[in-house]
């Protein structure tokens, strides 16, 4: 090692050097003088607070004089220091137990209004107390199935389906009603889902042996329900659509077309009557932007608007049956537009021009020829566009005898009552609900995809007018 003199110490600070003065010395470019500045240093130890970058003690080995220059610090990411390891290492301890939890929660709720509330409300029938007075109704006869209607329809109580005469039905050992007293005697709890449907209003407890109804007749972009949180829910669907467990001909019910007793008369009647449309309608903008067809259909073909999506001057309240019997045997066109494009939606639209004898013009998804008599609609799905409807309307207004074609069904007695056989009012609805509960082989099912059997399955598109190379869509935005 090379030996290093220094001059006695005298207390004073130490002479303190540049990295420049290192290199070159104190005077320029003598690498002499830098030297014997060098030597001049006092010997620094690890202790010292005055201890210059790179140097690690007496025993280092510098042969270079440039090694005593800062060193730059290393860029390798690996050569982090502790503290930073440190730090790395935390986050992903957080980040793991983090990901545990999660699952551990989505494990123990399962993420659906169904699985909280059977674990919330212990869910079974031991959990239940009833007074035992009011376990069935006295004088019930012990075959009875009980139906109870836990939810309003509509806002409102007194419902239609509550008063249905189950004379009709084939099976008629079925008894309606809303009260919950009888909430575990009752073999169907019916729940109409657009209202009261929560959370914090369920039956306190369920028997293995009651079926939950899924009950519903608005169309699926009025459900206003995220049916993702009901999966589990629901045994039994009671829909308009017809592939339910249950159809619900609620609509249909309205269909009460007379028959022609004197066609001279009639065919008169049908000459009388005024060239031009008629639609009731309150309810705009829709999602079947039926309102948009109508406008453009104004544009070739007089229309006359009812309702609150009208110019106002005609003052007829809604379900008004005054105002059918007054205006619609009028006009020669009624426009039985529904409000949502659902395949099998049908409301009492269409039952209104048939009741009331003026040619019902359908706009919707469904198929018609199931339920109504032959020849008796015209479709918009025929025509490429409002004007081409607009076309064959005023030639029908030209064609009497064409026109009275449309009514020929009126002769044939086969269709005093509606065609579809789903919707006889001996099988479907509450005679249909009854008739599965007294069938000994069926034992209800579990909907855990309900939201895919009713909006996707639903097939709620546009007409083609509105996007020719469009293919209709599977589910629709839902409104609300």
């Amino acid at each position: 090692m090379k030996q290093v003199h220094l001059p006695p110490y005298n207390g004073s600070s130490p002479p303190t050097l540049t990295n420049g003065e290192l290199a070159m010395g104190r005077s320029g470019n003598n690498d002499a003088e830098g030297r014997k500045a060098l030597e001049m240093l006092p010997l620094q130890t690890p202790a010292s607070k005055t201890m210059e970058k790179g140097w690690r003690g007496p025993d280092d080995r510098m042969d270079d004089d440039a090694q005593l220059l800062p060193q730059p610090k290393p860029s390798n990411s690996r050569n982090l220091t502790g503290s930073h390891r440190y730090t790395w290492k935390f986050i992903a301890f957080f980040l793991l137990t983090a990901s545990l939890f999660y699952l551990f929660i989505s494990q123990s709720t399962s993420g659906t209004t169904f699985d909280i509330y059977r674990r919330s409300q212990r869910w079974s029938a031991a959990s239940c107390t009833t007074d035992a007075a009011f376990d069935r109704p006295p004088g019930l006869m012990p075959d009875t199935k009980i139906i109870l209607f836990w939810t309003r329809f509509f806002s409102d109580w007194d419902v239609p389906y509550l008063h249905d005469k189950m004379a009709a039905c084939f099976e008629q050992k079925c008894l309606l009603t809303d009260d919950r007293r009888y909430l575990q005697a009752s073999s169907a709890i019916v729940f109409h889902v657009r209202d009261d449907l929560n959370l914090a209003d369920l039956p306190r407890c369920r028997s293995p042996k009651q079926l939950y109804v899924f009950f519903l007749l608005e169309a699926v972009p009025y459900t206003n329900r995220d049916l993702k949180l009901w999966a589990g829910f629901f045994n039994l669907t009671w829909t308009y659509r017809r592939d339910s467990d249950v159809f619900n001909s609620f609509y249909m019910e309205k269909y009460h077309a007379a028959l022609w007793s004197n066609v001279s008369a009639a065919t008169q009647a049908l000459k009388a009557k005024k060239n031009r449309a008629l639609v009731f309608s309150s309810h705009c903008p829709t999602s079947s932007r039926r309102e948009e067809y109508i406008a453009e259909l104004q544009r070739y073909f007089p229309v006359d608007i009812v309702g609150s999506c009208g110019p106002g001057r005609v003052d007829c309240p809604k379900h008004d049956t005054t105002c059918d019997r007054r205006l619609i045997p009028t006009y020669k066109f009624y426009l039985a537009f529904e409000n949502s494009y659902c395949d099998d939606y049908v409301t009492e639209k269409v039952m209104r021009a048939l009741n009331f004898e003026s040619l019902p013009v359908v706009y919707g998804a469904a198929n018609y020829s199931h339920f109504m008599p032959p020849h008796s609609f015209i479709n918009t799905a025929s025509f490429p566009s409002p004007k081409d409807l607009a076309a064959y309307l005023w030639n029908l207004t030209r064609n009497p005898l064409e026109y009275a074609q449309y009514f020929q069904w009126k002769l044939n007695a086969n269709y005093t009552r509606v065609r579809d056989k789903l919707a006889q009012p001996e099988v479907a609805s509450t005679c249909g609900l009854c008739r599965l509960l007294h069938d000994k082989f069926f034992r209800g099912k579990r909907y855990d995809d309900l939201h895919g059997w009713w909006v996707e399955k639903g097939n709620c598109s546009l007409p083609t007018w509105f996007h020719p190379q469009r293919k209709p869509r599977s589910q629709f935005t839902m409104l609300t």
